[in-house]
């Protein structure tokens, strides 16, 4: 992730970089509402932090340019101003959230990464299931406090079954999915690619996956929480 931090403090620039670049994450940063555009013009950020009372151009002035020149890159508002019609005026503006100083690195952070996991769905990089989130450039899937790495495969399995509308999947259209058309439907390697699947959700708390019979696989809506026996087998149904 690549971070433009707009702050005329530095000693609240030091946490920007303390709190984002200690998970491996990219910060570059300015002091001014014009350097701020002319870094933002140039692309490539992931998200955007400007503080509201910068000198010359406000915080305001500089989220609210980048919105009418069609720039939708998540952007947090910072100020010590908390008062209802300042948050008002920058939600306006076209911020994406808005922090009170002082926070805490843990609140920011997870600030961040809301705004970040909200853009990546729209995106269509990643996909949600109940409370389980899927990233397809990582190949993970989550729930707060948890990841999962699963294999191209696992995870293409998994992908094909989130993709929205959520609904029962066949056998023949996951098989067309996830291994390419003309792939034999009678191949046990669906089998143990779902088997592998099912075991790992499980040690994340789900989703899971059940088999519907006589129509295919189903996962999350209506599926038995982790843990709860499907009695039914997986067939070439």
């Amino acid at each position: 992730m690549r971070v433009l931090a707009v702050e005329d403090q530095p000693e609240v620039l030091r946490g920007f970089r303390f709190a984002f670049e200690s998970e491996g994450h990219a910060v570059e940063v300015c002091t001014t509402g014009e350097e701020a555009l002319h870094r933002a013009r140039a692309g490539g950020f992931d998200l955007y932090l400007i503080d509201v009372g910068l000198p010359g151009m406000s915080g305001f002035q500089v989220i609210a340019t980048l919105r009418e020149a069609g720039d939708r890159t998540p952007a947090i508002m910072l100020t010590a101003e908390g008062s209802e019609e300042a948050k008002v005026r920058g939600l306006e503006a076209g911020a994406d959230d808005y922090v009170t100083k002082p926070f805490s690195v843990a609140e920011l952070r997870a600030r961040v990464h809301a705004q970040i996991r909200r853009a990546a769905i729209q995106s269509g990089s990643v996909r949600r299931v109940g409370e389980f989130l899927l990233d397809l450039e990582a190949r993970t899937v989550e729930k707060p406090g948890k990841r999962l790495r699963l294999t191209n495969r696992e995870f293409g399995l998994l992908w094909a079954l989130a993709e929205p509308p959520i609904q029962v999947r066949s056998r023949p259209e996951l098989l067309e999915r996830v291994w390419g058309i003309g792939f034999d439907p009678e191949t046990k390697v669906f089998d143990v690619h779902l088997s592998h699947l099912r075991k790992k959700l499980e040690t994340l708390g789900g989703p899971p996956i059940v088999l519907i019979p006589e129509e295919g696989y189903l996962v999350g809506c209506g599926a038995p929480s982790a843990g709860q026996k499907n009695p039914e087998k997986p067939s070439n149904s």
